[in-house]
């Protein structure tokens, strides 16, 4: 018996809405967990090929230009010859932060980055 892009479509966005299992899932869909690791793998994969290029969009990096403080000469220069500063977030399972850094020269590698953060 094949499944209908009905159920494919069903238990692909319960799975991505709820996070259950694929084990859980299985006896609400009447899908076995190996079929549903393939199902909805080709499903998202779907949705993002269709939504990627009006809806799903990386972020331009096109930031405006940072202004260092006043006698900090090259301290702020980063690699690419511009001045930068670093900004560093955690957000918890609700999507609040929980803790914000700023500050940061940008040629600070991602350890130096966490190694300032605890100061």
């Amino acid at each position: 018996m094949s499944i209908t892009c009905h159920e494919r479509l069903t238990v692909t966005l319960r799975f991505l809405a709820t996070s259950r299992s694929y084990e859980d899932l299985k006896y609400s869909t009447i899908i076995s967990p190996q079929s549903m690791c393939y199902l909805i793998a080709e499903i998202c994969k779907a949705i993002y090929n269709i939504l990627n290029i009006e809806y799903i969009q990386l972020p331009s990096w096109a930031l405006n230009k940072i202004i260092p403080p006043s006698g900090t000469g090259s301290y702020f220069y980063n690699y690419k010859g511009k001045h930068s500063m670093v900004l560093m977030a955690i957000a918890n399972v609700n999507y609040e932060f929980i803790m914000c850094d700023f500050g940061t020269n940008g040629r600070i590698s991602e350890g130096g980055v966490l190694e300032n953060t605890k100061k």
